[in-house]
């Protein structure tokens, strides 16, 4: 499993001092202009290079190699997953630490510690969420196809808001308990229903890989 892992960020390798580069750019331009605008970006990286792993190993026919080693096939899928959220926590670490700088620096905006654990954690959910819906059609279809499917999943919520209106309305209406709720009752439920989907998820990977002919 280790191996699995340091194969895919040693092939990210080719891109990191680029992303690197773009990513320490949006965090000096979060830091004077607006601290919300750094957390977008991570979480379109986060989403955008477990991707390229998986086009890395497409363009190579790792999956055909991999088959010849002594690793199992659940192992393949499960260690995209790890890579993936070892990708998140490098980002979560990567706002943290524009966070503390801008508290250091002056003419910055610096935003409350709350804020910042907020985001983090959205960062977070959203990547869970990604991966949870995107992992299992990327080892059915390939990634190509699957990139397709993304950009429809992600639209589907404000196509039904712009053909249906009163369903925005309804649904505020509905989640307005969700204020009066302790945050921390509401993040821990939050984390159980994004856990049990990513279970959920990895298992429906692993099948699908498991009946899959490289």
């Amino acid at each position: 499993m280790k191996a699995l892992i340091l194969k895919d960020f040693y092939n990210l390798k080719k891109q990191g001092r680029f992303i690197l580069g773009v990513a320490i750019l949006y965090g000096i331009i979060g830091m004077f202009i607006s601290a919300e605008f750094f957390a977008p970006f991570l979480g379109i990286l986060c989403l955008v290079l477990p991707i390229n792993i998986f086009s890395f190993d497409k363009n190579s026919n790792w999956d055909n190699y991999a088959l010849t080693l002594p690793l199992t096939r659940a192992q393949l899928a499960v260690s995209k997953y790890v890579s993936g959220f070892l990708l998140v926590l490098c980002a979560i670490a990567l706002n943290t630490i524009f966070y503390g700088i801008s508290y250091l620096l002056p003419n910055t905006l610096p935003l409350s510690a709350a804020t910042h654990l907020l985001i983090c954690y959205s960062i977070f959910c959203t990547a869970s969420l990604a991966f949870s819906v995107l992992f299992p059609f990327i080892f059915k279809f390939g990634v190509e196809k699957s990139r397709i499917i993304l950009i429809i999943i992600f639209l589907l919520p404000s196509i039904a808001i712009a053909v249906f209106p009163k369903l925005a309305v309804e649904m505020q209406g509905n989640l307005r308990f969700l204020s009066q709720t302790s945050p921390v009752i509401l993040a821990i439920l939050s984390l159980v229903i994004l856990l049990s989907i990513l279970a959920i998820s990895i298992s429906i990977s692993i099948g699908i890989i498991n009946k899959k002919d490289f």
